[in-house]
């Protein structure tokens, strides 16, 4: 059960980091066309997506949180 979840911990990473690269350009243009480092912080936008793994569905989701 361990190995499961700690594969499944390492999935979600991943899953996470694309879905990251996808929204950073979009966040980026939304915010500002020419932002600073500190006006975009990624590693805060990291900790806005949660991921919610259904076992009964073998799926996962990922929610944006304010």
């Amino acid at each position: 059960m361990t190995s499961f979840v700690f594969t499944q911990t390492i999935y979600i990473e991943q899953e996470k980091r694309e879905i990251m690269g996808l929204l950073t350009p979009m966040a980026i243009r939304k915010c500002n066309s020419k932002p600073s480092k500190p006006e975009f912080n990624l590693k805060s936008l990291n900790k806005n997506i949660i991921a919610n793994y259904d076992m009964n569905n073998n799926c996962i989701t990922f929610i944006g949180i304010q």
